[in-house]
């Protein structure tokens, strides 16, 4: 229903007490229109943005943030959906109940997601292989399925709804692999190095950074994990929803921003030069596959497990980003040549217990923002 239809279909209320309920509200002047009809009514409204729904409530004492579904009643609900012939309780063997906490893993407490697949799995058979098949291409079948398309669809609506710079922001995380605490400071500080977050209305970058950060989590485009700042009273580090995260990394594809070095990966996939490579835990070290990739145009280099002394390379004359806060054996020899990395804004060799000091060469880097050497021997 258009906006105007419903402030019509509003005013044949205006002389009655009522109670109406209200889905996504997306702006302030919406609800202003919507408002003025609703006199004498009381009202429930359901929206994306923590702003708008402060802007409606009125007090913060009215608001109340929707919390995804605890894991019982999570499953409560898949077996429901899954069993919707079988009356009484549904008791699952332990490789079905296994199989089905997986699937609920990646649903993360959305409703949507456990409703709808859980009634496409009840047109399958109930077996453990067949939840173990679900489990490994829910990816794939998101993209694919007639009947699991709609999670993408309202998942997307969410994506679509942000502005160009916060969807950046939000494609860029899909460097990080799947269940990774994001810690706050390392993420604003890459969006700066990368230049997501410039100085402006006389607010600092890293000020700019948390308000995309603090917008992405109103979005509930990540989600809240671990403490929460005793100064700031802000989230310390978020989450990436399992299915989100998917979206994401299809979009990132899509718009040829990050490739991941990962088991199973393909480089037919890459549309054009890469701008931000991550390389997994996962990936056997494989030089020729390396030696394939044109590392032209990379910005950023993230790598998660064993170093290779062939991982950073001259040809990467642009690098911005050299993220090693979660890479092993990583030594004081692989810095030597640091310095020509003019270019460089962010080094992070934080927890490298093979690094004991840092080169001269590291003065070169005029441009450097932050260097990270927590947990190191320097």
């Amino acid at each position: 229903m258009r906006l105007q239809e419903l402030v019509e279909e509003l005013n044949l209320l205006a002389n009655k007490k009522s109670l109406i309920v209200l889905d996504d509200i997306s702006t302030t002047a919406e609800w202003d229109l919507v408002r003025s009809c609703l006199k004498n009514a009381g009202t429930v409204s359901h929206h994306k943005g923590k702003n708008v729904a402060k802007h409606c409530s009125g007090e913060d004492t009215n608001m109340y943030r929707l919390e995804g579904l605890k894991d019982a009643a999570a499953l409560d609900i898949f077996k429901k959906k899954v069993f919707k012939n079988k009356r009484g309780e549904v008791n699952l063997d332990l490789h079905m109940e296994e199989q089905a906490k997986l699937i609920l893993k990646k649903c993360d407490g959305l409703p949507l997601a456990i409703s709808t697949i859980g009634g496409f799995l009840a047109t399958r058979p109930k077996t453990a292989i067949e939840w173990r098949k679900m489990h490994g291409r829910i990816s794939a079948e998101l993209e694919i399925n007639p009947e699991l398309r709609t999670i993408k669809t309202v998942l997307m609506r969410s994506y679509d709804g942000l502005l160009y710079h916060l969807k950046l922001c939000f494609l860029y995380m899909s460097i990080f692999p799947e269940d990774y605490i994001i810690k706050r400071k390392r993420l604003v500080r890459r969006w700066i190095a990368e230049g997501y977050c410039k100085e402006m209305h006389g607010m600092t970058a890293e000020e700019i950074g948390d308000n995309y950060f603090d917008e992405l989590l109103d979005r509930s485009m990540i989600l809240p994990r671990e403490g929460v700042n005793h100064h700031s009273g802000k989230n310390n580090s978020c989450q990436l929803h399992d299915i989100i995260r998917e979206i994401c990394i299809s979009k990132a594809r899509e718009e040829n921003l990050v490739f991941t070095l990962e088991e199973g990966c393909c480089l037919s996939s890459i549309r054009g030069p890469i701008r931000h490579l991550a390389i997994s835990s996962n990936w056997k070290r494989d030089t020729d596959v390396f030696d394939m990739l044109d590392l032209s145009h990379v910005r950023s280099l993230t790598v998660y497990g064993e170093w290779r002394p062939y991982f950073i390379s001259e040809k990467m004359r642009f690098l911005r980003v050299l993220d090693l806060e979660d890479t092993l054996r990583f030594t004081n020899h692989n810095l030597d040549g640091i310095g020509k990395f003019y270019h460089l804004r962010y080094l992070s060799i934080r927890n490298g217990a093979y690094i004991w000091y840092l080169p001269n060469s590291i003065g070169n880097l005029s441009y450097l923002q932050t260097l990270d050497i927590k947990g190191t021997h320097i």
